[in-house]
C-alpha cells in the first residue's frame, strides 16, 4: 500500500480544526496498515504546527507589552519568560506592525483627509508609536466610504482598520469612532439582529432565552418588532463558530449548534402542524447557502 495519505490537514490550516476530529478520523479507518500510515503522515504535518504555534506565542508576547503600563521586564515576569525572548519578540513584531500601518496610512494619504489628519500622518510615518499609527488609521477610515476605491485597495484598507482596532483593543484605548462593520457571527451580537426589533424586549421573553442559550453551540436573543400586532413576538438564535473566538467564516459553524438547529426547525415545523401560532424562517449567510 502507497504512503499517500487522505487526511487533507496541512499545517497552515490545522488551527481550525477540531483535534478531535483528527483523532475520530485517525480512529475511522478500517483498515489497519492504511491507519499506520495516516498516522504517520499526521504526526510529520503537525510537527510543522510547532513553528506556526511559536510564531503565535511570539506575536502574543509582543502584543502584551502595548498594553497599559506594560513593558518588557513586567510582561517578561508574568509570562514567566527572559527580559531578552520579550525584546527579541517585540523587536521583530513591532519592525513589521510598524512597516504594515505605515503603508496603510500612506494609501490613506493618498485620499481626500482632513487637513490636521494629513499633518498628523505625515509626523507618525516618521516615528514608531504604533498606537499612533492605529489610532490614525481610525480617524483616516472615518472617510473610507467615501473614496473612490478598487476592491483591492479596499480590502486593504478594511483590513489595516480591523488591526487598528485590534490594536487599539488589547492597549485598551477607546478608537473613538464605532465600528459600523456587521458581526462576524463570532458570539452573542451586541445588538438585535433586525433593525426593527425592540432594543429591550419584555421580561417575559427572559425564559425562553434562557432556555435556548442552555443548548450547545448557539445564542439567542428575543423581541418584538415594532410593526408586529399585540401578542406577537419573535425568538431567535445563530450557531456559534467551531472555535472559540474565531468566526463561522473561518472555522465553520459549531458541530453542536448546526444539529440543534436542524432539531429546532423540525420542532417548531411541528408545532405549527399541531396547530400553534408559529411560523420559522431559517437564514443563513454566505458562504452557507440559505436553508
Amino acid at each position: 500500500m502507497g504512503e499517500s495519505s487522505q487526511l487533507s490537514v496541512g499545517a497552515d490550516d490545522a488551527s481550525a480544526v477540531h483535534i478531535e476530529q483528527i483523532l475520530s478520523y485517525l480512529r475511522s479507518v478500517p483498515d489497519p496498515v492504511q491507519r499506520v500510515h495516516e498516522c504517520a503522515a499526521a504526526v510529520d504535518r503537525f510537527r510543522g504546527l510547532q513553528k506556526h504555534i511559536g510564531a503565535i506565542r511570539r506575536h502574543a508576547v509582543y502584543e502584551a507589552t502595548l498594553r497599559p503600563g506594560a513593558n518588557g521586564e513586567s510582561v517578561a515576569a508574568e509570562l514567566g519568560v527572559t527580559p531578552k525572548a520579550v525584546s527579541q519578540a517585540t523587536a521583530t513584531y513591532r519592525r513589521q506592525e510598524l512597516a504594515y500601518l505605515k503603508s496603510v496610512l500612506r494609501e490613506c494619504r493618498t485620499h481626500p483627509l482632513d487637513a490636521a489628519v494629513v499633518r498628523e500622518i505625515d509626523v507618525a510615518v516618521k516615528g514608531r508609536d504604533v498606537i499612533q499609527h492605529a489610532r490614525l488609521i481610525i480617524r483616516a477610515a472615518d472617510d473610507l466610504h467615501t473614496w473612490d476605491l478598487g476592491e483591492g485597495e479596499w480590502r486593504f484598507l478594511d483590513e489595516g482598520e480591523q488591526r487598528a482596532r485590534k490594536i487599539l483593543a488589547v492597549a485598551n484605548i477607546d478608537p473613538g469612532r464605532p465600528d459600523y462593520r456587521p458581526p462576524m457571527l463570532s458570539g452573542i451580537p451586541e445588538t438585535p439582529p433586525n433593525d426593527h426589533v425592540v432594543a429591550e424586549p419584555d421580561r417575559f421573553y427572559d425564559w425562553p432565552v434562557q432556555v435556548l442559550n442552555a443548548l450547545p453551540g448557539i445564542t439567542a436573543m428575543a423581541g418584538r418588532r415594532e410593526y408586529d400586532p399585540p401578542g406577537k413576538w419573535m425568538l431567535s438564535w445563530q450557531i456559534l463558530p467551531a472555535l472559540p473566538h474565531t468566526t463561522v467564516f473561518e472555522t465553520g459553524p459549531h458541530r453542536d449548534g448546526w444539529a440543534i438547529t436542524e432539531w429546532l426547525v423540525w420542532f417548531n415545523r411541528d408545532l405549527a402542524r399541531a396547530g400553534r401560532g408559529i411560523t420559522t424562517t431559517v437564514t443563513s449567510p454566505p458562504p452557507y447557502p440559505n436553508l
